[in-house]
């Protein structure tokens, strides 16, 4: 269940909120008004969505190491085991 959930996160979510990212960094850096306006949107909320975006996929990155050291310690523990019986 562990490596399901994991590779979920890794494969799914993270390359989602990855291109997300990208995406709205790329709108924010354009300049032109008009573009903004024919798209209906607001320049000062798309700085806001696009922190919490970048945000939310840092926290998801640590999310990842952090699961790649469980996973690793969890397999260093199960051998200890194995090996004391």
């Amino acid at each position: 269940m562990f490596s399901s959930l994991y590779e979920l996160a890794l494969e799914s979510a993270q390359n989602v909120v990855e291109r997300l990212v990208i995406v709205l960094k790329r709108l924010i850096e354009m300049s032109n008004l008009s573009i903004y306006q024919m798209l209906g949107l607001n320049h000062e909320a798309l700085n806001k969505f696009y922190v919490a975006i970048k945000s939310l996929y840092k926290t998801g990155e640590r999310l990842l190491i952090e699961a790649t050291q469980a996973k690793f310690d969890i397999r260093n523990l199960l051998i200890w085991l194995n090996k004391r019986n």
